[in-house]
C-alpha cells in the first residue's frame, strides 16, 4: 500500500477492527495472500468512507453502514476455503481430512433442514459444577425472579449488601462464569455480601409484563427482600446493560416512593438516553420477518433464539463467520468458552418487554425526556444524589462509551466516577484480575468531556479491583456473616 493508502487505513474506525482477523502467519507471507488481505483491507477502508461522505443524515448513514458492514463480512476472504491459506495448510498437513471433517460438520448443522451453527461446545461446562457455580441460595422468589445470596466466604463482611440487576435479555451468570473468571465469587473473596436476581424464563403466562412490572415486581420487590434479609437500611446496587436501565429507573423512582435505602449506584455499560444508540438502533426493530413478529405476538414471547441470532448480528465475524470457518473450513470443533457458553443461552422476552425496548428505548428515547414517568411516578434523575459509579467499555458496539457519558450526565447533581476500560461490552466488563487482560483509564471523578478520559495513560489489568476499593469504602464496618437458608 502507498502512503496515501496507509493513511486511510489509519483514520478509519470501522466497527471491524482492521486488521483483527487476519492474525494467522499465513497472511503475513508476502504471497498472494498478503495481496489478498491488503486489497480486502483497502476495500473496507474505501466503502465505510464512502458511505460517510454520503450527503444523507446520520440515521440513514448509520444504517447504510450497518448493511455494509454484514456485506464486507461476508465477502471476508477467510469465510472461503481457496482464499483462506490457513484451511489450505490444514487440509495439506492433514491430508484432506481437515476438509472431510468440515463437510461432515456441515451435514451436521443442516440435519433439521436449516443452517444451524455450533456457537460453542457445550459439552465443556455444566451449571453448578465449572459455570454457575459461586455458592448461594434462593431466599426469595416470585413470578419474575428468583433472589440469589452468595454464601460469604470470608469470617467477616461489610455490613452494607450489593444487589446485582442484570439485564433480562441474557441469563444472569454472566457475573458467574467459570470460577477463575467469576465476578461474583470475586466479590465474595472481597468481603462483600452479595445478593443477585436471576430473572425467570418467561413464558405466555408473562406476556403483559413490561418494563414497569420488571421494575417494581422485580428490582424494586428484590430491593425490599434484601433489606429484610440482612437486616440493613440501605443497600448498595449495580446494574448492566439493559439490567443498569433498569436499576437506574428505579432508583429514581425509590427517590420519589421511598428514599435512602439505596446508598450507592453503579452502572456497567448503561444507557438511560437512548438518542445515540449505535448499531443497536439499526438492529432492534428491522431484524425480525413479519410472520417472527407475529409468531412473537401470538405466543406472547420473543423468543430467546431469534433474539440471540439477531444480536450476532452485531458483531457478524466474531459471532458467525470465525465459527463457520473454524467448523467448516478447519474442520475443528466449536470452542468451549465460558462466554460462549453464556452467549448462546438466551432467555425469552414478554412480547409486551420487547415493544416496550423497541419502540420507546430505542424509538422514542422516553427515558432521557422531561416529564418521564414509570408507574404513574416522575423519573427525575436529576435530583439523584447518592454516589454513582459509571464503567464503559471503549471497543462496546452495544453501548456506546460516548452515549454511555451522555447518559451519565443526566445524573446532574449526583457524585460521579467515570472509568473507560478496554476491550468490548461484555469481555471488558468481566475482566477478572487472574487474567491481567486488557486495561482502564484512571479517572478521579467525572470527566468535563469524554475526549479528557482518552488523555490519561491506560493501565494494564482489570478494573475491578479500582472499583472494589470504592465500592468498599462506602460498605459499612465488617460485621459477622448471615447465613442464608433457603
Amino acid at each position: 500500500m502507498n502512503n496515501r493508502e496507509e493513511k486511510v487505513l489509519e483514520r478509519e474506525e470501522p466497527p471491524l477492527k482492521i486488521g483483527a482477523h487476519f492474525k494467522h502467519e499465513a497472511w503475513h507471507r508476502g504471497d498472494v495472500f498478503t495481496h489478498l488481505k491488503d486489497n480486502y483491507l483497502r476495500a473496507y477502508a474505501v466503502w465505510t468512507q464512502a458511505v460517510e461522505q454520503l450527503p444523507i443524515n446520520a440515521k440513514q448513514k448509520q444504517a447504510l453502514q450497518f448493511l455494509t458492514k454484514q456485506t464486507l463480512a461476508f465477502l471476508h476472504p477467510q469465510n472461503y476455503l481457496f482464499t483462506n491459506p490457513q484451511a489450505l495448510d490444514e487440509a495439506l498437513k492433514t491430508n484432506g481430512h481437515s476438509v472431510l471433517k468440515g463437510v461432515e460438520n456441515l451435514a451436521q448443522s443442516i440435519e433439521s433442514g436449516k443452517l444451524d451453527l455450533k456457537m460453542v461446545d457445550k459439552t465443556a461446562f455444566t451449571k453448578g459444577v465449572n459455570i454457575a457455580a459461586t455458592p448461594g441460595k434462593v431466599v426469595f422468589k416470585n413470578e419474575l425472579l428468583e433472589l440469589l445470596h452468595y454464601t460469604p466466604t470470608e469470617p467477616a463482611v461489610h455490613a452494607t449488601p450489593l444487589l446485582i440487576v442484570p439485564p433480562f435479555i441474557n441469563k444472569y451468570y454472566v457475573f458467574d462464569l467459570a470460577p477463575e473468571n467469576s465476578f461474583v465469587k470475586w466479590l465474595v473473596g472481597q468481603g462483600l455480601d452479595v445478593y443477585i436476581i436471576k430473572w425467570v424464563n418467561p413464558d405466555a403466562s408473562l406476556q403483559g409484563y413490561g418494563f414497569e412490572q420488571y421494575m417494581v415486581r422485580g428490582v424494586q420487590e428484590a430491593h425490599e427482600q434484601v433489606l429484610r434479609h440482612s437486616q440493613q437500611q440501605t443497600v448498595n446496587m449495580l446494574g448492566y446493560c439493559i439490567g443498569g436501565t433498569l436499576a437506574a429507573s428505579y432508583a429514581a423512582y425509590a427517590q420519589q416512593t421511598k428514599p435512602g435505602h439505596i446508598n450507592t449506584l453503579t452502572l456497567l455499560a448503561t444507557l438511560i438516553d437512548y438518542s445515540e444508540p449505535g448499531e443497536m438502533g439499526c438492529l432492534l426493530g428491522t431484524i425480525f420477518t413479519e410472520a417472527q413478529k407475529q409468531k412473537a405476538k401470538a405466543q406472547g414471547v420473543v423468543a430467546g433464539e431469534d433474539v440471540n441470532a439477531a444480536f450476532n448480528l452485531l458483531k457478524p465475524y466474531e459471532q458467525f463467520y470465525s465459527n463457520m470457518t473454524r467448523q467448516f473450513l478447519l474442520g475443528k470443533p466449536p470452542l468451549g468458552v465460558d462466554l460462549l457458553y453464556w452467549n448462546a443461552d438466551n432467555p425469552n422476552l414478554p412480547y409486551t418487554l420487547w415493544q416496550f425496548l423497541v419502540n420507546d428505548l430505542y424509538g422514542k428515547n422516553v427515558l432521557a425526556k422531561p416529564g418521564a414517568r414509570l408507574n404513574n411516578v416522575p423519573l427525575r434523575f436529576s435530583e439523584l444524589r447518592l454516589p454513582l459509579y459509571f464503567v464503559a467499555a471503549e471497543e462496546d458496539h452495544i453501548t456506546l462509551p460516548r452515549a454511555i457519558y451522555k447518559s451519565a450526565q443526566l445524573f446532574e447533581n449526583a457524585p460521579k466516577e467515570f472509568l473507560l476500560v478496554g476491550s468490548g461490552h461484555v469481555a471488558g466488563m468481566m475482566n477478572s484480575p487472574h487474567k491481567n487482560k486488557y486495561h482502564h483509564y484512571p479517572c478521579d471523578g467525572f470527566p468535563p468531556r469524554y475526549e479528557a478520559l482518552l488523555n490519561e495513560k491506560p493501565q494494564k489489568g482489570s478494573w475491578w479491583p479500582v472499583w472494589g476499593r470504592w465500592l468498599k469504602a462506602r460498605s459499612g464496618e465488617k460485621i459477622n456473616p448471615k447465613r442464608s437458608t433457603c
